[in-house]
């Protein structure tokens, strides 16, 4: 059987949650669509993400997961939400039969708001920050509570050589992956419910907010991981 061609055209706008918008229109100021991370620092988004725009990470932004996320100032609390929508249009070279089409969608070109997505990530307090996600569905009209890795961190010293510390607390056993490799940060990053898929992926994929974890780590010398 020959598979229809999925051709899908996926727009993704990061956007601010900007308090007092009505002041912003009294007194417009330049755009600052940067995450809460980049705010926190005081960095370039591409600083943290190979690209500029996640998840996969640089050697600077494995280092900030590494240590919980705390580095930086947080002077409002405001400014650590965030969110994102994306969405696009699907077309496939013929029409999908009936048991293949998504619930409200028709056989072939559909537009769709894909996912609505609100974070709150960054510093808590000095020792501890987090990144968290609650997620709109707008192909399965559902709400989850997405990837969230809560950390507590400390450094000191083993054998005259730094050592980085902490606990971790999540809902998706690869979120706390600092290379993005496991199955919560890898490719693709952003699909669409509506194309047709593969029906298989790795078991521990599937455990994502079905499940919590607790876990302790430590990098020694920058060099060992564990």
């Amino acid at each position: 059987m020959k598979h229809a061609l999925h051709k899908s055209m996926t727009t993704a706008l990061a956007v601010t949650i900007v308090p007092f918008a009505s002041a912003l229109v009294m007194f417009p100021t330049p755009a600052h669509a940067i995450p809460a991370f980049a705010r926190q620092t005081g960095q370039a988004c591409d600083m943290c993400h190979v690209g500029g725009f996640g998840p996969q990470l640089t050697s600077y932004g494995r280092e900030l997961k590494l240590n919980g996320y705390t580095w930086g100032n947080v002077k409002n609390r405001l400014k650590e939400f965030s969110a994102m929508i994306y969405g696009g249009m699907s077309h496939y070279s013929k029409d999908l039969p009936a048991a293949m089409q998504t619930t409200h969608y028709g056989a072939n070109n559909n537009w769709a708001v894909d996912q609505i997505s609100l974070f709150y990530a960054g510093k808590i307090v000095d020792n501890m920050g987090l990144f968290s996600q609650a997620t709109y569905s707008g192909t399965g009209d559902s709400y989850s509570w997405d990837n969230t890795d809560i950390r507590y961190v400390k450094d000191t010293m083993l054998a005259g050589k730094p050592l980085v510390v902490g606990v971790d607390v999540n809902n998706n056993p690869s979120v706390q992956d600092l290379w993005q490799t496991a199955p919560a940060w890898t490719f693709p990053w952003a699909t669409t419910a509506l194309a047709p898929s593969v029906g298989t992926s790795p078991y521990i994929g599937g455990m994502a907010q079905t499940t919590g974890g607790l876990g302790l780590y430590g990098m020694w010398d920058d060099s060992i991981y564990a």
